[in-house]
């Protein structure tokens, strides 16, 4: 599944290629920032506004955003999609908006005052949103909690906590004291502390049917089960360091990459990357963020100086 598509893609219009090509969702985006989906919609984060459009392409002309207020400061490869709502960082909120439209942009939650740093990842699952600081992992019904969200985990010298959530429960990397990978199932968390489960942990999370992936920033791809792997983690892939975004499902676990101007979308199969490495997309333009669904991946490419960027897609 080697393919290309960079900012003009496969389908110029916006609309879904034949076969397992990647097609252009939308053509000539003005620098997206991060992009999910729930496998019908598709929605990406610009430097002031939130758009969403159908998974199989948006047509020929730009939707227009669905937040009537302007964002400001996406942080980038943060957006998730749930129960009707997206969800974003600005700084030190977490907002959201319907898919529908909004005339304002809700203040979903604000920065716990004990937390260090800004917000930096941003997950939901199961009515549950789940935000990172530099220190720590906190939570939040769907339904609200007066702003306040609740911490689960962390540790005031960490230097992040980036975590993953799956239907099983959530991973959490510690980068201060106590350095390591840790799992906690739901309603179980803070984890008892011990040994974690793998280190060192990793910079970036992905999980799936009780195993989390990690990348490191030396380029290394791992994986390690809920239960613990002390025989070491499991190896899928070296030599990622330009790794931009990550994510997981059942039969993969799969990445982007890029130098700041070009990049790739690469998947590595399950359980042990038989083979190595599949290229699932070359030549794009600045790939930054990645989301996997049931039937799709999709990925955001920011584009450069003299490219524009793309909402791509391709079905699995």
């Amino acid at each position: 599944m080697i393919g290309t598509g960079g900012a003009g893609g496969l389908a110029g219009s916006g609309g879904q290629a034949a076969g397992s090509s990647p097609f252009t969702i939308l053509a000539s985006v003005p620098g997206p920032v991060a992009v999910t989906s729930d496998g019908t919609n598709v929605a990406w984060a610009e430097a002031t506004a939130i758009k969403t459009c159908p998974i199989t392409g948006c047509g020929a002309t730009a939707p227009a955003p669905i937040n009537a207020a302007p964002i400001t400061d996406p942080v980038g490869d943060a957006l998730t999609l749930d129960q009707g709502s997206v969800y974003w960082l600005s700084g030190t909120l977490i907002q959201r908006c319907p898919l529908t439209g909004c005339a304002d942009n809700e203040t979903f939650a604000t920065l716990p005052p004990n937390a260090i740093g800004d917000w930096s990842q941003v997950a939901v699952h199961a009515g549950i949103v789940y935000g990172e600081t530099r220190t720590a992992v906190y939570q939040c019904p769907v339904g609200g909690c007066a702003q306040t969200p609740t911490a689960i985990f962390g540790r005031p010298d960490d230097w992040g906590t980036p975590f993953a959530v799956d239907d099983t429960g959530i991973f959490i990397s510690i980068t201060g004291e106590g350095y390591g990978t840790y799992y906690c199932p739901f309603g179980g968390c803070p984890p008892t502390i011990g040994a974690p489960l793998s280190t060192p942990g990793g910079s970036r999370l992905a999980a799936v049917n009780g195993t989390v992936f990690m990348w490191d920033q030396q380029g290394n791809i791992t994986s390690c089960p809920s239960t613990g792997c002390p025989g070491g983690v499991t190896s899928l892939a070296t030599g990622q360091t330009t790794l931009t975004s990550l994510g997981a499902d059942a039969s993969g676990v799969y990445w982007t990459t890029s130098d700041g101007t070009t990049g790739s979308v690469f998947k590595c199969a399950l359980p042990a990357c038989a083979g190595g490495p599949s290229a699932l997309a070359t030549a794009q333009a600045n790939p930054v963020s990645l989301n996997v669904s049931e039937h799709y991946l999709v990925w955001a490419n920011k584009g450069s100086a003299t490219t524009p960027g793309s909402i791509m897609g391709l079905g699995k």
